[in-house]
């Protein structure tokens, strides 16, 4: 084999941040990109009842909600690794990036919740029509 072309994924082809949850070690099956994406951003017929509807609004408002705070995070890190760097004994710099990463993962933990109660709530027949429709055999 040719190195460098051995190692592809599977999940290329979807956004950044689905793929990123993956690394969140969401429950089985949303732990697959194309079902959290599927459940999030797809019309499915999964004949939600309203609480679960809410839920799942709820778990789209917290996925692009992360999508919003890792752009804003990514640019207020930069700038702080560039202050840093000017200014390595500046403890409010690094006291403020810090933080920053403890708001980044508390924003994951976050949504890693939500797809956990999602999880819990859904019936079995609804799972497995959300692995139907997202080809994965059942």
């Amino acid at each position: 084999m040719i190195a460098g072309f051995g190692n592809s994924s599977a999940g290329s082809t979807f956004h950044h941040a689905l793929n990123h949850k993956n690394t969140l070690s969401l429950p089985v099956p949303f732990n697959i990109p194309k079902v959290l994406h599927n459940l999030i951003f797809e019309e499915i017929e999964l004949d939600l009842d309203a609480k679960q509807k809410d839920l799942l609004e709820a778990l789209r408002f917290s996925y692009l909600a992360l999508l919003d705070l890792d752009k804003e995070f990514a640019t207020k890190q930069a700038d702080l690794k560039k202050q840093i760097l000017k200014e390595p004994d500046n403890i409010n710099l690094k006291d403020e990036y810090d933080e920053i990463r403890l708001d980044k993962q508390e924003a994951n933990y976050d949504f890693k919740s939500l797809v956990e109660v999602i999880l819990e709530v859904l019936e079995k027949k609804q799972i497995e029509a959300l692995l139907r429709f997202s080809n994965i055999l059942v």
